[in-house]
């Protein structure tokens, strides 16, 4: 959302100053604009087709990657495959153990978190969690997750 209302706000002020450029040049009646002119032009085009794009992927991303998504889990690990354009195939692993953190985020779509991926980015450190994300049964996928956790002698048998 935060990134939404960023690129909405570069995108109504590149418009304000797309319609202000214009009036100048109507005012002046010049009938063959400069190449400073179209400089200023194409530059405001490219920065508004940055900030829609912008605000299209934070409202559409979510959900398209939703769909090109599976999950699966065992007694044992939690798989995750994607299918995504230009980052392609990617399927990874990831063992559920007694210190296994769970996190469970209720909404309308829960999402079940259990591992998180690290990386340093030019100084910065940061860090994304990893789970089951906006899926229907958050709720029993937690439970089955919690019940793996378990040791054997306390587990019960669902079947």
């Amino acid at each position: 959302i935060f990134t939404s209302f960023i690129a909405s706000f570069f995108a109504v002020g590149t418009l304000i100053f797309m319609a202000m450029l214009r009036s100048d040049l109507a005012s002046q009646n010049i009938a063959e604009p400069t190449g400073t002119i179209i400089s200023y032009w194409l530059f405001l085009f490219s920065l508004l087709a940055i900030c829609l794009g912008t605000i299209a992927s934070a409202v559409f991303w979510p959900e398209y990657k939703q769909k090109r998504t599976w999950y699966m889990l065992t007694n044992k690990h939690a798989y995750i495959a994607t299918v995504l354009p230009i980052i392609g195939k990617r399927f990874k692993s990831y063992p559920i153990q007694n210190c296994t953190t769970l996190e469970l985020k209720d909404g309308p779509l829960q999402s079940v978190f259990f591992a998180e991926e690290t990386w340093d980015d030019d100084g910065s450190v940061l860090t994304e969690q990893i789970g089951f994300e906006r899926i229907k049964y958050g709720h029993e996928v937690y439970r089955l997750l919690r019940r793996i956790q378990a040791p054997t002698s306390e587990r019960k048998d669902y079947t």
